[in-house]
């Protein structure tokens, strides 16, 4: 099964979303307290005019042009912003038997690129020595499946991931995640 909470702005908040799969034997009972489906809230939103660059907290920056773009409304976004998702929150630990050692979500959660996929940079080594190689995935919203969307290798200074775009790249932007 696939499972998606989304929560729309409320009252002037701002929320992100979950995706995630389960599997569901004959008899088996579902349980999400642990852990708890959270629909974090985004804090920051950039307003989009325009090819834009919009600055995530985690080192990452997403580029954004809203006419090429369309929220789950099929409308074009006005704003956008991501959040570093907490790891007690991660509903998907591990992509291919590797473990998740960095998550992102975003708002508005499941804005597609109408075409081709976005451009996006990690500003940071998330913790990782200069030459250490990442995966990038993302989880398509009504669907659950993840996707390898770039490779990484952290640069010689330690400082960022130098990304290398893999398979139609991220074309929809719900949750961003980095194994090894």
């Amino acid at each position: 099964w696939s499972l998606k909470v989304v929560h729309g702005p409320v009252d002037g908040r701002n929320f992100a979303g979950h995706a995630f799969r389960i599997t569901l034997n004959d008899g088996d009972a579902l349980d999400f307290s642990s852990p708890p489906i959270t629909v974090p809230e985004v804090s920051t939103l950039t307003p989009l005019a325009g090819e834009t660059m919009v600055s995530v907290e985690g080192g990452l920056t997403i580029t954004i042009d809203p006419a090429n773009a369309q929220t789950p409304d099929f409308i074009a976004p006005t704003q956008l912003g991501g959040l570093v998702v907490p790891q007690e929150f991660w509903r998907v630990t591990e992509v291919d038997g590797q473990p998740v050692m960095h998550a992102w979500a975003f708002s508005p959660f499941g804005t597609k690129a109408k075409s081709g996929s976005f451009t996006f940079t990690i500003d940071d080594a998330l913790g990782l020595a200069a030459g250490e190689t990442v995966n990038v995935h993302a989880i398509e919203k009504d669907n659950g499946d993840i996707h390898l969307v770039a490779t990484g290798i952290v640069n010689g200074d330690a400082s960022a991931i130098d990304l290398t775009p893999e398979g139609e790249g991220l074309h929809e932007l719900t949750w961003l995640m980095i194994t090894q």
